[in-house]
């Protein structure tokens, strides 16, 4: 009982941090210009209000990309199966980082448009691909018991512990802040990162 009321209080102090972050990085817009990049390519964000993927189109389909959990992707099929002991060991038990890379034929009309430079994607991009575990060989590291099941999702070993300061909403506002696109200093929620556009 003492562990779920620490685990309760540090979640409140994070939640109320959350919500007075306010700082922002790579600001786009000049206050007397607006903005004067040439944008020439789009991504996505898609957010179900707990957890954000970012949505890049290739060749002729759209993937979503999501870090996270490994453990829940593997235990969490539906935010239903989410209990408070899968949680607690997701954050706090020093949990192995999973990408989730979904295909898709049409664009949603509830993803966010995010336009960017022809500089800021190809650093997104390689930021991406960075973000994968690799054997000694450079290659991805494909989980095939969470692949057998889908035709249209893959799961692969990622680099980094999800944690409780760093979620999969800090990992997708890190790809952008260090793509120079604009972001938050820090966040942990997805909101953190979509209300900004």
């Amino acid at each position: 009982m003492k562990k779920l009321f620490y685990t309760l209080g540090v979640i409140g102090l994070l939640t109320l941090f959350g919500c007075c972050e306010t700082r922002t990085v790579n600001h786009q817009k000049d206050l007397i210009y607006g903005d004067t990049r040439t944008i020439t390519d789009t991504v996505w964000l898609a957010d179900n209000g707990s957890h954000v993927d970012i949505v890049i189109f290739d060749e002729g389909k759209y993937v979503s990309m999501g870090w996270g959990s490994l453990l829940f992707f593997e235990e969490v099929g539906t935010w239903d199966d989410l209990t408070l002991d899968v949680a607690y060991r997701a954050l706090f038990d020093d949990s192995q980082a999973a990408i989730r890379l979904t295909y898709m034929d049409n664009l949603n009309p509830d993803w966010i448009p995010v336009g960017c430079t022809f500089a800021q994607y190809i650093r997104l991009l390689e930021n991406l691909d960075d973000s994968f575990a690799t054997s000694e060989m450079g290659y991805s590291l494909p989980i095939n018991r969470l692949n057998e099941d889908s035709d249209n999702t893959l799961y692969f070993k990622a680099k980094g512990k999800y944690r409780l300061n760093y979620t999969c909403n800090t990992w997708a506002n890190e790809m952008f802040k260090k793509s120079g696109m604009y972001a938050r200093n820090w966040t942990i929620f997805s909101s953190g990162l979509t209300s900004l556009y």
